[in-house]
């Protein structure tokens, strides 16, 4: 009986260890979970062209110019709360970690003056209404001269 006692003394012993060993493995695992991960996805988006790629935190990026559409200026580089110049480096913060940063460029239309087409538009317009008045006269005048020949005529 006194053998059975040590091996039932040890075995329990060794369940507790192993007890122990899972408890502390699960109370400790939120813990290892925490531990971020500094990558970072990186979108950046312009005209008929995206880019998607993983930074880590203090890595930097270079926002060169993009292509312009035609009628269009670039305006700059947008992350939905500010807008970057062109040649302008962002360095990748743990801020950017969770929502990743998201690069859109921004593209502002050609504003253009109409003034001098509507000058010439208008000056053709006037043009134009000059010639029928003036071939209206001419017509007008060449039926009052063939009745008078008519006239002379009889």
């Amino acid at each position: 009986m006194r053998k059975f006692a040590i091996v039932n003394k040890a075995f329990i012993m060794t369940s507790l260890a192993l007890v122990a060993a899972v408890l502390l493995i699960i109370l400790c695992a939120p813990f290892a979970a925490a531990e971020q991960d500094n990558t970072v996805s990186v979108s950046i988006n312009s005209f008929r062209k995206t880019k998607v790629e993983d930074k880590s935190v203090g890595d930097k990026i270079y926002l060169d110019t993009p292509m312009i559409p035609d009628g269009y200026t670039f305006a700059g580089w947008s992350d939905g709360k500010q807008i970057y110049p062109s040649q302008t480096e962002i360095e990748i913060t743990s801020e950017h970690i969770e929502d990743g940063l998201n690069l859109k460029a921004v593209y502002e239309p050609i504003k253009r003056d109409n003034t001098l087409y509507i000058i010439i538009g208008a000056s053709i317009g006037g043009l134009i209404l000059i010639m029928i008045i003036l071939a209206a006269i001419i017509i007008r005048h060449r039926k009052n001269a063939l009745k008078q020949d008519d006239a002379e005529r009889s």
